[in-house]
C-alpha cells in the first residue's frame, strides 16, 4: 500500500469548508480536478466520480501534456459532518487496484482550518503504476486544495463566487 498526503490551511470555518466540499453538484464550477460526483450523499451510497488529471510525461513540457478525464465508481464509506468524508473506489482493473480517498477538516488554534486530502492505494498492480500515479495525483490534489481554499475564503469574505 502507498499513500499520497496533502493539506492546505484555509481562513474559513469548518462548516463553510464542509459545505463547499460536499456540494458535489457545484464541483464543475470550481474544482479543477474532480469535475463531478454523482450519486446519493449517504454512507454506503454508490457514487460516480469524474476526475481530470494532467498527465505529466517525463521529458515533455507542460504544453504537450494532455489532460484526461477518468471515471470511477466508488462507495461513500464514512461521513462525519463537518469533519470527515471518505470514499473507496476500484479502478478499471477492479480488485487489482483500488483506493480510499479521505478528506478531513481540522480546526486550527488561531482560527481557520487545515484541509487534508489523502489517498491510500493498494493492489497487485501498484508496483507497476505507483510512480505514474504519484506524478499525476499529487499535483492534482494540490490544485484541488488551492481551489477549495480560494472558494471557501471568498465565501467567508462574502465575495461573489465566480466560475473558474
Amino acid at each position: 500500500m502507498q499513500e499520497i498526503r496533502t493539506h492546505v490551511d484555509i481562513a474559513a470555518g469548518a462548516a463553510l469548508v464542509w459545505s463547499v466540499l460536499t456540494d458535489f453538484s457545484r464541483y464543475s464550477s470550481w474544482n479543477p480536478t474532480i469535475r463531478g460526483v454523482e450519486g446519493p450523499f449517504e454512507r454506503g451510497g454508490t457514487i460516480r466520480i469524474a476526475e481530470r488529471l494532467e498527465l505529466a510525461k517525463p521529458g515533455k513540457t507542460p504544453k504537450h501534456d494532455q489532460p484526461t478525464t477518468t471515471r470511477t465508481t466508488g462507495t461513500l464509506r464514512h461521513i462525519r459532518e463537518p469533519r470527515q468524508l471518505t470514499w473507496f473506489s476500484q479502478w478499471r482493473l477492479g480488485w487489482m487496484l483500488g483506493s480510499e480517498r479521505r478528506f478531513s477538516i481540522e480546526s486550527l488554534p488561531g482560527g481557520g482550518v487545515r484541509f487534508h486530502q489523502d489517498e491510500r492505494i493498494a493492489g497487485v498492480m501498484l508496483p507497476f503504476v505507483w510512480r505514474r500515479l504519484l506524478r499525476e495525483r499529487e499535483p492534482a490534489f494540490e490544485r484541488m486544495n488551492r481551489a477549495l481554499k480560494i472558494r471557501a475564503e471568498r465565501a467567508a469574505a462574502g465575495a461573489p463566487q465566480t466560475v473558474s
